[in-house]
């Protein structure tokens, strides 16, 4: 008997793309197929939506969840309701081409040994084929290094994942973050040592509607999902003597955008959020280079004066917060005050 494949889609709000979602699940050639859709405190018809395929060959259930916990906590949920040996993460809006599985499932019957098949993604406006633009291309680099420079492999409705491997592995998605969760749980899954094979087709399909997301996400929270996933990263790699030069590179140059970030949204951010913000940016500096946390977070000062261009202002406002959390010797003290009197 064909191997069961439980379908996860988390969804709020958005009645109005699910139908052509849940459709592109119930027209898979594969038809040993659960569609759990997460519903995560709509205010909408979901419910309607989902309860119209009632019947269908491919059962689609409809689970709502008791308080709003995001789509990364709906699909956590979705993991726990799974039946399927298998697991297909697909986002509300986006559409999976009706072989999708039927491949992936393939892959998995021939290399019994690996725990996730991925494939190409595809961007679309209205509808699939209207910009022939691709997520991204695999290649010979290291994916977690890719991740790590925010060069994303793959999207989240791309792998078809082994269900033991999540569990066994205790990978879940990160129910603090509101943005930045498939950036976090793939590279959890990476670091891991996830057993991967890639398909060269292209059978997720993802609708582009950027301007709308970055609208619904508050630039605080969006900042803060940044911090605690490259604090969580660079703890996993440290753990396991994974953290190389390299990427404590990488790390660093993620933490230099993150801070033009703070600068360039100064005006929508209190001081308050501005200092505890600085105060996670030095935290995961310390994370990432350990015992050197001192002199690793002054070499981060003087490359913030020189890659960003600063202005001497936004120096002191992060000296100032950084000396309130480091106790830094006089000796270092005197090294960046000298700093700050040649850029005067």
């Amino acid at each position: 008997m064909a191997t069961l494949v439980s379908v996860v889609i988390p969804t709020y709000n958005r009645a109005q793309l699910l139908k052509e979602t849940i459709a592109s699940v119930v027209n898979q050639s594969y038809r040993n197929i659960e569609c759990l859709v997460i519903d995560d405190y709509s205010a909408d018809n979901t419910r309607q939506v989902v309860e119209s395929f009632t019947g269908n060959e491919i059962p689609v259930r409809y689970i709502r969840n008791l308080r709003r916990k995001g789509a990364q906590g709906a699909r956590n949920y979705g993991v726990e309701m799974a039946s399927g040996e298998y697991v297909q993460f697909l986002d509300s809006d986006d559409l999976i081409h009706a072989k999708k599985i039927e491949l992936q499932v393939e892959v998995f019957d021939k290399n019994e040994q690996i725990d996730m098949v991925f494939c190409l993604d595809e961007y679309f406006s209205n509808r699939i084929g209207d910009t022939h633009l691709l997520w991204n291309l695999p290649n010979d680099k290291s994916y977690i290094d890719r991740f790590l420079y925010d060069d994303a492999v793959f999207h989240t409705s791309s792998p078809l994942w082994k269900k033991q491997f999540i569990l066994r592995n205790k990978i879940v998605w990160d129910e603090r973050l509101s943005c930045w969760q498939d950036w976090d749980f793939h590279l959890k899954a990476l670091i891991s040592g996830v057993r991967h094979l890639y398909i060269p087709y292209v059978l997720n399909f993802i609708r582009d509607h950027t301007e709308l997301r970055s609208l619904n996400i508050n630039i605080l929270s969006k900042l803060e999902s940044k911090l605690i996933s490259v604090f969580t990263i660079a703890f996993e790699l440290k753990n396991r003597n994974e953290l190389t030069e390299e990427r404590k590179r990488y790390l660093t140059t993620f933490l230099y955008s993150l801070t033009l970030d703070i600068y360039f949204n100064s005006k929508v951010l209190s001081s308050h959020s501005k200092n505890e913000l600085f105060k996670k940016i030095i935290g995961d500096l310390k994370v990432v280079y350990g015992p050197s946390g001192r002199l690793s977070v002054l070499s981060f000062l003087r490359g913030l004066l020189f890659f960003s261009k600063f202005e001497i202002r936004i120096f002191r406002k992060v000296f100032s917060v950084l000396m309130n959390v480091s106790n830094f010797p006089s000796h270092t003290w005197k090294l960046i005050k000298s700093i700050e009197y040649r850029l005067n």
